[in-house]
């Protein structure tokens, strides 16, 4: 089973060929572009695959050498069909390269995308530590502040009682004075 590319589609799409050309001639596989005329329709003996039998232009024009029928593990192929297998061979591996590449780029990218989750969730749990941490400040310098002003009060009311006491220990001094000196 040989695999084309349709020449008016695009390189993506490739369509199989069910059944291969061979020449009753010379028992090489061809191109569609080598058949001179089409002999039918066979099966190949030793694989059972269908097969179109034609005969070869080369073989047409009597420049054609017949090739030991069948012999080895494959069919002998005209150099522009080798040519083709070749090449259709090399764009396969190439194929099969840019998958593995795309796979792989698909890999580092849905890794990427990982950890920019995995980083965002980490910068939304700093941002909420920081406003929690933010809030904690705000309530502990809040009550810095109150007792601040608390101790403020309490030390202006400290020197007031302190003034109070001295003015008594003032009034007071002259009067134990008074009472003792007859």
């Amino acid at each position: 089973m040989a695999r084309l590319s349709s020449p008016d589609s695009s390189q993506d799409d490739i369509c199989e060929v069910f059944t291969d050309t061979i020449c009753s001639v010379c028992h090489r596989r061809l191109l569609v572009s080598e058949i001179a005329y089409g002999q039918g329709e066979g099966i190949m003996p030793k694989t059972g695959e269908f097969i179109n039998i034609v005969c070869c232009s080369d073989c047409y024009q009597g420049e054609g050498s017949p090739v030991q029928l069948w012999k080895g593990d494959g069919i002998a192929c005209t150099p522009k069909r080798m040519d083709h297998e070749l090449q259709l061979e090399a764009a396969a591996a190439k194929a099969c390269a840019a998958e593995a590449k795309a796979q792989t780029l698909a890999e580092e990218k849905a890794e990427a995308a990982s950890r920019a989750i995995a980083a965002e969730e980490k910068a939304k749990a700093l941002e909420e530590t920081g406003k929690v941490l933010d809030k904690e400040r705000d309530e502990a310098n809040s009550r810095a502040f109150a007792e601040q002003e608390k101790s403020e009060v309490l030390r202006a009311e400290n020197a007031a009682l302190l003034e109070e006491l001295q003015r008594f220990r003032q009034m007071a001094a002259p009067s134990a004075g008074l009472g003792s000196a007859p």
